[in-house]
Formats: structure tokens, sequence, C-alpha cells
């Protein structure tokens, strides 16, 4: 069977969520429609609250993080086209859809960047003070580009933001497994070693902040970049020419508190 688009899930005991993000993309009906779930050894039973749904699921012998769980789905999907959704996450409406339209329109592009459509909570309700009014003076790009983040331009980094073409994954090659936290953010930028990727700001993910989140910390109700995370961030932007002034949640970088 030939599919047009693939959605790589990974998850890693996340039980409490997976489910939910896989009827988000199912929800979206859009036709050549592939499901990956790739499960990192979870010892929470994970992959049985989506055995009952249509979806490939493959489940790893023993954890490999999340990079070694994203490369797994790379080997196994066979769409023309990849997208990310991280299991504890939702699609906003439309999202599959209106990027497979845009692409189909587009197809000399090799990548997509869309924006996320708002910030949840553990029980899928939009947290207040991430209320998505465009920041005064916010200049998103129309295309980025490797220089716009060596400028200090802050743009939404994660896989799920991002859909690419087939003959652009296999031109990148893998996730570094040596990387536990920003994997995703060191493959955008191998990415933007090779092409500039146009922006279409339309909404993406309902991005969800549960207080065990791999890249964030929790603090009498706020969220912050754990330190593994920007030390990570740090060793990984040096090669490609990018020095970090200040280290903003990525949520905030275009939106009022």
């Amino acid at each position: 069977m030939e599919f047009n688009v693939t959605v790589i899930v990974t998850v890693y005991n996340g039980k409490r969520f997976l489910r939910e993000a896989v009827q988000s993309i199912l929800s979206e009906e859009v036709p050549g429609t592939e499901i990956v779930v790739i499960d990192d050894a979870s010892t929470d039973g994970s992959l049985e609250v989506v055995q009952d749904l249509p979806v490939q699921r493959v489940r790893l012998d023993s954890n490999r993080g999340f990079p070694g769980a994203l490369n797994e789905g790379l080997r196994q999907f066979r769409g023309r086209y990849v997208t990310f959704l991280d299991c504890d996450d939702r699609f906003a409406k439309g999202a599959l859809r209106w990027r497979v339209d845009w692409l189909a329109r587009h197809p000399e592009a090799p990548a997509l960047a869309g924006r996320p459509a708002s910030i949840i909570d553990a029980e899928g309700k939009p947290l207040s003070q991430f209320c998505h009014v465009l920041r005064e003076g916010f200049l998103r790009p129309e295309r980025l580009t490797l220089g716009f983040f060596q400028k200090g331009g802050l743009y939404p980094v994660p896989l799920w933001n991002y859909i690419f073409h087939r003959s652009l994954v296999e031109q990148v090659g893998f996730f570094d497994e040596s990387l536990k936290i920003a994997c995703d953010f060191q493959y955008l930028l191998r990415v933007l070693k090779l092409i500039e990727i146009p922006v279409v700001f339309e909404p993406v993910v309902e991005r969800r902040l549960h207080g065990e989140n791999l890249s964030l910390c929790q603090s009498e109700g706020n969220y912050q970049l754990k330190p593994e995370t920007i030390a990570e961030c740090l060793r990984i932007l040096a090669p490609f020419g990018v020095s970090p002034t200040e280290w903003p949640l990525w949520e905030k970088g275009y939106v009022n508190t």
C-alpha cells in the first residue's frame, strides 16, 4: 500500500495520553495517512491503549531513548512525507489536512513549518497564562533558514512543527543517538544546512504541559527548561554558528503571557 503521509508517534510510559494523541490524527481522515507508533520499551503497557486502532505498532526490546525511537520510526515509515507527534500532545483540528493540501499545491517544497495551536494542561484544558495572542512586534519569518537562528531568531523547533519530504529525510539521515533531549533541534539545524523551510503560520499542535515533559521542569506552576536541556542545546548549537543570548521557553517567544 502506498501512503502519502506518515505520522510517527514515539512513546515511553505515555499510556495516559497516547490514545488521545492517536485519535487526534485519525480524526483528520486524510486519505493515505499512515500512523506508526514506536514504543520505546515502556513498562506501563502503553501500546494496549491503541491496539484496537488502525496504526502500525512497533515495540522496542530495550529502551533506546527519544532519538533511538525516532530512528526506528524513520526505518518503518512508508509515506511520501513524514511528520511527528509527541505522545502527550494533540494535533489541532485540520492540522494534518492543511499541510498535506499545501504540499500538494507546492510539490517543489521539501519541507514545511507551521506553528503551535495552543498550550493545554494534563486534562486538555487551555492554560490561561499562554493566551496565544501574537506578541507585539513578533516578526515571523516567511522562510526559516540557518541564518535566522545564527542572527538570534526565535521559532519553535520541536519536530511536530515540521513536515518533511522522504527525499529530504534520506539526505539528512538519522537522529543523533548521543543526544538525549534536543535531538530534534539538532536535526532541524542539519536540515537548514541543506534547504530553507517555508513557513505557513497556521496551527499544528496543542502542546501539553503536565509536569513530566522531557525538556521542561515545573516549579510553583511555572515551566522552565531543564538545566540538562540547556546544556545539550549549547553543545548542539556551537557547530552551527549559533550563539544564544537568552533561554525563554519557546512558547513565550511569540505569545503574550
